[in-house]
This record gives structure tokens, sequence and C-alpha cells, in this order.
């Protein structure tokens, strides 16, 4: 097996007040967290535009900030301007190093917008049925890169053992092809937890845990201690 960089760790954030949401910052920031993603769609008030101000000014330098729609399994049912809206306000803050975008909701004019503020974009896409064909994925990753994405985000969902494996294999063929793309690929699901943990190996560069069993933001999230466990095995015995 060839070496491989460790994927970072990225931990959700999903507390609903800003007292807790700052206190999760610090919370994870001593935990050791490589990313931390604060999820604002959470948020209870994600309109009250002061109080994101304040949040995201209180956030760490290693912040991913994300809106999930409902359309991909989170909370906010904006319009398209108001989800707009709400991610230019967290580029001009300089705050996030990176900020999710969904790929629905991306154009490459939004794209650069977002970059002309510092921040790289990811740019996602979430699937909670199934694991698309081949054709279907790669599509989706190459429409995220022309539109000028930083990073390559794919979640899919794995009904079995061999929507999982597909998934895997997709990414190392991908990456084979594109091998200075940034590239997340996920199968959620308990049948996918060998993407959480060995996806580095086929070209993840990014992983995502929960603090804690119960603050899991996906189907199939480790916790983060349990994530750091397995990857320092891993990382110790590759040859």
């Amino acid at each position: 097996m060839a070496q491989r960089k460790r994927p970072l760790i990225a931990v959700p954030v999903t507390e609903k007040s800003e007292r807790e949401i700052i206190e999760a910052f610090k919370r994870l920031s001593e935990k050791g967290a490589d990313l931390i993603e604060w999820r604002a769609d959470c948020f209870s008030d994600p309109d009250d535009k002061g109080a994101v101000e304040r949040i995201l000014s209180s956030s760490p330098e290693n912040l991913l900030f994300t809106v999930r729609t409902k359309d991909e399994g989170g909370f906010f049912s904006g319009s398209t301007e108001d989800y707009h809206l709400i991610l230019g306000l967290a580029a001009k803050t300089k705050r996030p190093s990176i900020i999710d975008l969904e790929l629905s909701k991306a154009s490459a004019s939004f794209v650069d917008e977002l970059k002309s503020f510092g921040a790289r974009v990811l740019v996602s896409y979430h699937d909670f049925s199934i694991t698309p064909s081949f054709q279907e994925m790669e599509d989706i990753l190459y429409s995220m890169k022309d539109n000028g994405a930083d990073i390559l985000k794919l979640a899919v969902t794995a009904q079995n053992d061999e929507d999982a494996i597909r998934l895997l294999s997709f990414s190392e063929s991908f990456k084979r092809q594109n091998p200075d793309a940034d590239i997340i690929t996920i199968s959620m699901g308990p049948c996918g937890i060998l993407s959480r943990i060995g996806g580095f190996l086929t070209g993840s560069c990014i992983t995502f845990a929960a603090e804690d069993k119960e603050k899991a933001s996906a189907p199939g999230q480790l916790t983060l201690e349990d994530m750091k466990t397995v990857l320092s095995i891993i990382e110790r015995n590759q040859l």
C-alpha cells in the first residue's frame, strides 16, 4: 500500500443558540478537530445577520461554513437569493477558511465572488437515496470543477456493500484522472463506513466525524475520538 496523507477531520457544530455554538467552537478546538464545520442552518435564527456576524467573529481559523438546505438533508428553507446572501455575508467577514456551496445553487460567477474574499469554496452534492452510476457521479464532479470549485464533495447513500465499494472505486478512478483535484467522496449509512475511515486511500482529503454519538449530522458518522483512533492505526501500519 502506498503511503497516503491522512485526511483532515471535520466536526460539525449543530447547536442552536449563539452561546452554545461559541462554546462548541472552543471545545472542538481543544479536542483537536482539524476543521470545525458550523452548520449555520441549525442555528435558531440564521436570518439575524448581527448574530451570524458575532458568531463568526468568535469562530476559529479552521472554520468550514455550511448552510445545508432541506433538499440536501439540512434545515434551511429560504430562497436561493437568501442562501446566497448568507454565504456572501460569511465570506465578507473573512472568517471561514472554507465555504460549502451546494451544486444546485452554484455558478462560476458566485464561486468567484466567494473566493474574492479569501475563502476556498467547497461545492457539494448529497443524495440520500442511492449511489448513482459511475457516469452520473463523474458528471457531478466535473460540473463542480467547471464552476471553479476548490474542493469537490460528493456524498451518496450506500444501500448495500456493493454500493460502498463502487463509490470507493469511482473515487480512485476520478482521482487518478484528476490528481490535482481536492475531492471528498462519502458513502452515507452503515454500509458506507469504510468510505469514512478509508476514503483517503482512494483520494478523499477530508472526512467528517461527530463530537459524540448524539451529534451526528449525517448517517454513519463516527465520533471524533473513534475517527482519530482508527486513522492513527491505519497511518502506523501503512507500508
